[in-house]
């Protein structure tokens, strides 16, 4: 009897140990954590109350292809996390698909699609009464459908500020196939400038085309002059070029009701490879169609044919559901997010990352200068510069850093204007300089000491401040001896 109480009083002593020893543990735990850091809780969402604090967290464990790699090439494509795919999967594994032409059941396509257009139409703080939305392949499908149906005449005017992209420049070839003039501006104020003096009302016959943020350094418009060139009411449209711009800032065409914006799908969510026009109804209705498809054309016989009522007829594709299960996703998941909060802490990245780059001896462009985020987006395009004064080639630096799995662009990425412009080449000597280049991003970079392109390293919604110190560090360690 007295062992047995010696072993009960024995295990009694050591359970209250441990009960006072697991106390202590969680005493120190309480006391030694930072009360300064926000709580976040393990979850699979990002979202309004968590971005950015989760994001390292949520990239660990749900984007796992960007593992070892520092991505910093937004502007060129998005990326996208495993639960767009996931979602993705899952509506394709319950929809049936069928062929188009031959089905004769496609409400439930036709719901998906029109499902779609009008969720981009929201996320553009707009709707079907005032927008049509026009699928097509690419942004540059979207401004080649612009030019060439315009309702251009011998009369007509096309201006283009310096810095757009090539496919925006591309619709000179359709003005002067019309006999019409065209002209580049150097600013954005010009382009204003030109608008207000076209502030006639009558048809439309000038075409106005400006990015809402430069795909070279990322300079913007100041919303003053968006609002002011949008409000003007005259004989012109305005074509914007969101394709670099959309990715990172929130645009709503109710504010600033330009008549047409391009845009890409991959270059916002990194899913699915597509595009789309987003047209203001009342200039939809003035363009002139002149191709036609067997999907945009209600009947043909010989050299008869009628073009459905737009906007399907200005879709020479049929507009699949698959790509609009994909897009509806992608607009979820960055609308959760919430635009304006990746804009902010892309601006504080960018500004980082200026920042960095600023004390290592690098020749930047842009607007970064100005320490307003309205007038430069997430990129930051630079030329390292020798002990010497001399430049680094811009090829040299990005194949270097892609060893290191840094993801950047190199050249003048397409964007020809916006670059001659911030490396000081002269008009005069343009010309001889890139009669020696085969592309755009080529190891021809530095003739004569002067660069004929600029490093670009741009930022989106899943960079971080790792991403940013560690190419910082990087830089510094490779190139600042």
């Amino acid at each position: 009897m007295s062992e047995n109480s010696d072993s009960f009083n024995w295990i009694k002593k050591v359970n209250i140990g441990l009960l006072f020893l697991f106390i202590a543990v969680l005493v120190n735990i309480f006391i030694t954590s930072p009360k300064s850091l926000p709580s976040l809780k393990s979850t699979n969402v990002l979202d309004r109350t968590n971005y950015p604090q989760y994001l390292p967290t949520y990239r660990k464990k749900f984007m796992p292809h960007l593992k070892n790699n520092t991505y910093l090439d937004y502007t060129g494509a998005g990326v996208y996390p495993d639960i767009l795919i996931e979602r993705f999967r899952e509506k394709m594994t319950s929809y049936f698909p069928y062929n188009y032409h031959t089905d004769k059941n496609t409400t439930q396509a036709d719901d998906i699609v029109n499902y779609a257009r009008n969720e981009l139409l929201k996320f553009l703080g707009t709707d079907s009464e005032h927008y049509s939305v026009i699928f097509l392949a690419s942004a540059t499908q979207a401004l080649k459908l612009v030019g060439e149906n315009f309702p251009w005449t011998n009369k007509s005017k096309f201006y283009y500020t310096r810095f757009n992209h090539n496919s925006v420049l591309g619709i000179r070839r359709y003005a002067i196939a019309h006999g019409a003039e065209f002209n580049a501006t150097r600013n954005f104020q010009s382009l204003l400038n030109i608008a207000k003096n076209m502030s006639k009302p009558g048809p439309i016959i000038h075409l106005l085309a400006m990015p809402l943020e430069d795909n070279f350094a990322g300079t913007k418009p100041t919303h003053e002059i968006m609002h002011e060139i949008t409000h003007i009411n005259g004989s012109f449209a305005i074509l914007a070029d969101a394709a670099a711009y959309l990715p990172t800032n929130p645009l709503n065409l109710t504010e600033y009701p330009f008549h047409a914006v391009d845009m890409s799908f991959y270059k916002i969510f990194g899913f699915p490879n597509y595009g789309a026009l987003v047209i203001r109804n009342d200039f939809m209705n003035q363009l002139k169609k002149s191709y036609f498809s067997a999907n945009s054309a209600d009947k043909e016989d010989g050299d008869q044919y009628k073009i459905k009522k737009f906007p399907e007829g200005l879709e020479d594709d049929y507009a699949i559901p698959e790509n609009a299960f994909a897009l509806i996703e992608g607009i979820r998941f960055l609308s959760g997010i919430g635009m304006e909060n990746i804009q902010k802490h892309v601006a504080t990245l960018t500004k980082r990352l200026y920042d960095g780059l600023a004390g290592l001896n690098a020749r930047i462009y842009g607007n970064h200068h100005l320490e307003d985020d309205s007038q430069q987006g997430g990129i930051v395009a630079f030329n390292l510069i020798r002990h010497d004064g001399q430049p680094y080639g811009y090829s040299s630096v990005v194949e270097s850093a892609s060893q290191e799995y840094f993801h950047l662009r190199g050249g003048c990425h397409c964007n020809p204007g916006a670059c001659f412009n911030a490396t000081g080449l002269r008009e005069s000597v343009v010309k001889s300089y890139f009669d020696k280049k085969t592309t755009c991003g080529d190891k021809y970079d530095v003739i004569n000491n002067v660069p004929l392109g600029a490093v670009r390293a741009s930022l989106g919604w899943a960079s971080t401040e790792e991403d940013v110190d560690k190419f910082i560090n990087y830089i510094s360690e490779t190139y600042i001896l």
